[in-house]
């Protein structure tokens, strides 16, 4: 295994990495075009630093915005960007994407926070929800009522959905796989387990017994703790679960994230997966 890039730029911007309990909560966005935006959960604590990214980027004409689950550091902001976005660019909308288990509890959150996608003075729909049905093959995408949609809706950088397991009082979560700049992009979410997107990599890529050299280049951005806990995922206990996943798909970079103590973090990191013995191992900064 060779020595990890030290020059390497994540595809995923941060405006925060890490966890609820912090000041930095974990939210990040990529363009895959000079005229599109895509946001990954958007809590109060950054949708402010959104706003003025909106402003920086006057071509800006298409706006996503992916959430994993409704915890309030992931979706606390998304109300108050919806109606920026619908300001800030008129004749625009956030198009919100999620997991098909939880459609019915983010539309609950969205309209108690005032969206009720109403025209108002604002003029047209404030935003779109579609949910991603990834346990059904018939069709892909529902409107935020759960009509199945006909029509393709499925922008060129999304790849799926990827239904995981975080809190129990949640109806659900899910990561997120993406496409951006032809690098296979595999974000979390909030999880308490690593084997629904070793699960996806089987089935996406192939197992060990493939030609690895096809492999496209993969940046998985993992949910993890330097202490131990239930609800997500703690270094230590997976670390070994981590090698031989970097082993199996040695075009894949591992980037930290939501974590709690960065510290304590490093030092597990140069204990377990130090990168002097090669292990593509990087903690998320923001931006």
């Amino acid at each position: 295994m060779s020595e990890p890039c030290k020059t390497f730029e994540p595809k995923l911007k941060f405006f925060g990495t890490m966890n609820g309990a912090s000041g930095s909560h974990t939210n990040a966005f990529f363009c895959p075009d000079d005229e599109t935006i895509v946001f990954l959960d958007m809590s109060l604590l950054n949708v402010y630093a959104a706003d003025d990214l909106i402003r920086m980027m006057p071509n800006l004409r298409h706006y996503y915005m992916c959430i994993t689950h409704n915890h309030y550091d992931h979706v606390s902001g998304i109300d108050k960007l919806a109606f920026d976005v619908r300001l800030y660019s008129p004749g625009s909308s956030l198009t919100i994407i999620v997991d098909e288990r939880i459609r019915e509890e983010t539309v609950m959150h969205l309209e108690t926070g005032g969206l009720r996608s109403l025209p108002g003075h604002y003029g047209g729909e404030v935003y779109e929800l579609l949910s991603f049905d990834s346990y059904r093959s018939a069709y892909t995408f529902r409107d935020k009522s759960g009509k199945p949609l006909s029509r393709m809706v499925s922008p060129e950088w999304f790849v799926k959905t990827i239904p995981t397991s975080h809190s129990l009082r949640l109806s659900g979560a899910s990561g997120f796989a993406l496409n951006v700049d032809g690098s296979l992009i595999i974000y979390s979410g909030d999880t308490s387990q690593l084997s629904p997107y070793v699960e996806f990599l089987r089935d996406k890529i192939g197992d060990e017994q493939r030609n690895a050299r096809n492999d496209p280049p993969i940046e998985f951005y993992l949910d993890v703790m330097a202490r131990k806990g239930e609800l997500h995922l703690s270094f230590s206990e997976v670390a070994e679960d981590l090698k031989c996943l970097l082993t199996s798909y040695p075009s894949m970079k591992l980037i930290l994230m939501h974590y709690d103590e960065v510290g304590k973090l490093k030092q597990l990191i140069e204990k377990l997966m130090p990168a002097s013995q090669g292990w593509p191992v990087y903690i998320a900064k923001p931006f």
